[in-house]
């Protein structure tokens, strides 16, 4: 690229930063990724810039504030981690945070009203995808109790909020997804992590000690993450949609692993017909060849 070229870029990344940051988390991940090339762009790239534009201005976002009674006011969370790809881009977490109502945690539909976004690179060293999730899921949960504590200060300033962890204990309770099962699993179960990276399992320790400030920490599949877009390149259309309807609903994770189950169940029982199937012309071809040579 000649240099007014890449200030043409600086210029169009600079204009979708500023609608990336305040109302279009939908095309952060992909604006940061530009910016991050700018100094070694091509062509490509700032057709790429041009395309992120064409986006965003054919698929418009809207951002409701939706009223929720003060007493019914709680907090939920999604977060999710891209690994560095062979391309050159950095392992990436995004973060995506909701004012929503008491019935998110009894997986109810409930209202969401986003709060809070990031798409960002992991500010340290990657060695797996357990380890981007990992230190991704800790940032997330830093922001969380940071807007958990001042929305427990403004309903009532006579709040010792010196003593964050006996707040939080005492705010409504809060959700915070992640689509990785493996750090759900290091995250939830009493017994001691056990991880090859000690530094993974220090990030897990530390998020189950958050998660004792009334915070849950829940399982999705990885269609129903909307913090997915803010980490790679791909369709926002889950976000958008989430965005436009207001609404939101987690479910059980025993039973969507129960489901999970039997789908790989009957998907074993089909392959196995499958194989019956293929086998029984060949049995009756030698069924044949034995009577003929019988004869």
């Amino acid at each position: 690229m000649t240099d007014a070229e890449r200030q043409c870029l600086r210029q169009l990344c600079g204009s979708l930063q500023y609608a990336a940051v305040q109302t279009r988390p939908d095309i952060s991940a992909k604006v940061g990724i530009l910016q991050s090339l700018i100094p070694k762009a091509c062509i490509e790239d700032l057709l790429d810039a041009n395309r992120v534009l064409f986006e965003a201005k054919k698929n418009p976002v809207t951002l409701v504030i939706v009223p929720i009674a003060e007493k019914q006011v709680s907090f939920c969370a999604f977060s999710d981690a891209s690994f560095e790809t062979k391309k050159g881009t950095a392992s990436r977490q995004g973060t995506i945070i909701f004012t929503t109502d008491s019935r998110m945690a009894q997986n109810q539909l409930s209202v969401i009203c986003p709060i809070a976004w990031s798409s960002r690179k992991i500010p340290r060293v990657i060695r797996s995808t357990l380890s981007a999730e990992a230190s991704a899921l800790s940032s997330t949960l830093d922001r969380l109790s940071w807007l958990r504590l001042i929305w427990s200060w403004l309903l009532d300033p006579s709040i010792d909020w010196t003593n964050p962890t006996e707040v939080l204990k005492e705010s409504p309770l809060a959700s915070i997804a992640t689509d990785c099962k493996s750090v759900f699993d290091l995250s939830t179960k009493t017994s001691t992590p056990v991880c090859e990276e000690f530094r993974t399992t220090l990030e897990c320790l530390l998020v189950r000690e958050r998660l004792t400030e009334n915070c849950k920490l829940r399982w999705v599949c990885s269609q129903a993450m909307l913090a997915d877009c803010l980490t790679k390149i791909m369709d926002a259309g889950t976000l958008r949609k989430a965005l436009a309807l207001r609404k939101y609903s987690m479910f059980d994770e025993l039973d969507i692993l129960r489901q999970r189950a039997d789908k790989r169940e009957r998907l074993k029982w089909l392959s196995e017909q499958e194989t019956k199937v293929q086998k029984s012309p060949h049995d009756l071809m030698q069924n044949m060849e034995t009577r003929v040579s019988k004869f």
